[in-house]
């Protein structure tokens, strides 16, 4: 395995400050492009953004300036170039260059580099996917003129993918929370650069006593169980000198899941906790799907994953009427099986 220099750690460690130096949603393309440029020596930087079907979703920020005219050529012909195919198709998680995937001069037959890649000088892709949710994938895109890319290259961008995607859903997140402000419906911690909090919003404030109950909280503290979560982030990231980023804290109970993001600003050495909770329905909203009762509550438990005989159970009935219920709840959604009976079942949500 490519061994990096010294330089390397630290230009990587530089472009992670800047890439965090900002949670804005609007400044997060300049950071990004920015961030990348500063770890790899390239004609431009791109990204990408695709929605799950796979479908380019008008997204592009891009250091290279590529006009409305050529995204259009890109759009109709991008699935010719194999790196959009293993990603946005495949899904294949690691870090690729065109000639890992068909041979050069196979691809300098294809519409897309002739009509293209070529005529905005890009000869070579280093490309690194970046899932960001179930309803965005994007791809970051270093791209030359010349032949190809080196081993270096290639790990310095799998090792700073990770930071990107966090970065990226940071500050999407950042811009829900400044939407729920409006509503005051957010959940936001506000903590200084020595360690404590210095504002807890009232639907954080909430939050704690649906997932953290029967934890002591005072009013200027967080509760224990969250409080020791965030002591080990940190000391990860006061301790180590590259570090990826560390993983929302995640609590689920049987009104919804509440996801916490530990957000550093670099600059101001302050940080953020934004609480993001998703409720479950309960199961008389099923009822609207012109449900009984009875029928709604079985697919309630249906879309929460359990088995037929744990829905027995559940509602204090037999197997039988389990599939006598589950019958006419097929019937009604006009659905054949469980499967699609869960996903018409979100749809309400």
């Amino acid at each position: 395995m490519k061994r990096l220099r010294h330089q390397d750690w630290l230009n990587l460690v530089a472009a992670i400050d800047e890439l965090y130096s900002d949670f804005d949603a609007r400044t997060l393309p300049g950071r990004a492009l920015s961030a990348v440029a500063k770890v790899i020596a390239a004609d431009s930087v791109t990204f990408t953004g695709f929605d799950n079907g796979g479908e380019y979703a008008g997204l592009l920020w891009d250091t290279g300036n590529i006009s409305d005219a050529e995204m259009e050529i890109f759009a109709r012909y991008m699935y010719e170039n194999p790196l959009v195919g293993a990603y946005v198709i495949e899904r294949r998680p690691e870090t690729l260059t065109v000639t890992d995937l068909i041979a050069r001069e196979e691809y300098r037959r294809t519409t897309v580099y002739n009509e293209f890649y070529r005529r905005i000088g890009v000869e070579s892709q280093l490309v690194t996917p970046l899932p960001i949710s179930d309803e965005l994938f994007m791809s970051c895109s270093v791209n030359t003129g010349r032949s190809d890319f080196s081993a270096r290259d290639r790990l310095i961008l799998t090792l700073f993918a990770p930071s990107l995607v966090n970065a990226i859903r940071n500050a999407f997140a950042y811009q829900r929370l400044e939407s729920a402000l409006e509503t005051e419906a957010c959940g936001v911690i506000s903590i200084n650069s020595k360690g404590k909090p210095v504002f807890i919003s009232e639907f954080a404030r909430q939050l704690f006593k649906g997932y953290f109950a029967g934890e002591k909280c005072e009013i200027d503290s967080l509760p224990k169980s969250l409080s020791g979560w965030l002591k080990q982030v940190k000391a990860v990231a006061e301790t180590a000198e590259f570090r990826l980023p560390s993983e929302p804290l995640k609590i689920e109970n049987q009104q919804g899941v509440l996801t916490i993001r530990w957000m550093y600003n670099s600059v101001t050495r302050e940080e953020t906790l934004l609480l993001e909770e998703k409720r479950f329905l309960d199961a008389k909203a099923f009822e609207k799907l012109n449900l009984t009762k009875r029928e709604a509550e079985v697919l309630f438990w249906i879309s929460r994953g359990k088995t037929y005989d744990a829905i027995a159970t559940l509602c204090n009935i037999s197997m039988r009427t389990v599939h006598k219920h589950v019958e006419h709840i097929y019937v009604k959604l006009g659905v054949e099986t469980r499967t699609a009976a869960m996903l018409k079942a979100l749809e309400i949500e």
